[in-house]
């Protein structure tokens, strides 16, 4: 056979299966009304029976599927009837599940990623569910929230309660830093009231010398000594408020979390 027969041959093949389709749709559109009305009838029943066996399956949420279709047009009136019939007893006995996320503090948690047995799905819309177990799986900020339930018929309410919190070092400054650097405030105020003192009696003796009394150079002298006592307690308050701050041990604190970072500490 040479190449152009052949290549004939292929696209009358081709052809042939274009044919063949068009060929089949003509013959269901010539077919009479009473054979087409065989064959919804035949698919109405094969829905039916499909959806009772995927029911007593416990397969609800797909037996619903065929349920509905045969329970609507072009199906016969009794058929519609009993689908519709079974339709309402399955629904009656699905599992419908209102899911809601909580933190710790009892507040919603949004943007959080909800699965349903390994499938993600929306929580802001009822669930539909089958009988039997099932888990149910959040995730927020790194946190992961896992729940088994065996849902009741009906609609039902389900929480999960997603933990917050997490512990991060802290240095918190401690108290007596605040106490020493106080003090040393205080110590240096004194410092300056008596530095001014000791100009002024100093400026005194130098206007009364040399009949100046001895009660003079008394107070002169009790002046310096408590400017020196103000400069030691000050020195030594704030050398010991800098060893406090530094030597400041490491705690481990409570915050809080979002999807994106700390939003407040207790």
């Amino acid at each position: 056979m040479n190449p152009a027969t052949a290549a004939r041959r292929k696209t009358l093949h081709g052809e042939g299966w274009l044919w063949y389709a068009v060929l089949g749709a003509g013959v269901v559109l010539a077919m009479p009304d009473e054979a087409r009305a065989d064959e919804a009838s035949d698919l109405c029943l094969a829905d039916s029976i499909e959806g009772q066996v995927l029911k007593n399956h416990g397969q609800l949420t797909r037996a619903r599927e065929y349920l509905v279709r045969c329970s609507e047009a072009p199906c016969d009136e009794r058929m519609r009837a009993r689908c519709a019939q079974w339709r309402d007893e399955l629904l009656a006995a699905t599992p419908v599940l209102s899911i809601r996320t909580l933190d710790d503090l009892g507040q919603p948690v949004r943007e959080s990623t909800t699965r349903l047995d390994g499938a993600l799905i929306d929580p802001a819309k009822p669930v539909d569910v089958d009988p039997g177990s099932h888990e149910l799986r959040v995730e927020h900020a790194g946190r992961v929230a896992v729940l088994s339930l065996e849902p009741k018929p009906g609609p039902q309410p389900v929480t999960l309660t997603l933990d917050l919190r997490d512990k991060v070092p802290a240095r918190p400054t401690p108290r007596a830093v605040y106490w020493l650097a106080g003090t040393t405030g205080v110590a240096l105020a004194s410092l300056a009231a008596l530095s001014i003192g000791t100009l002024v009696q100093q400026s005194n003796l130098r206007g009364c010398s040399p009949y100046c009394s001895p009660s003079t150079q008394g107070t002169l002298d009790g002046i310096e000594v408590g400017a020196d006592v103000s400069l030691g307690v000050a020195a030594a308050a704030a050398l010991g408020a800098a060893i406090v701050y530094l030597a400041r041990p490491t705690v481990f604190k409570d915050v809080r979390l979002t999807y994106r970072a700390v939003t407040w500490t207790f």
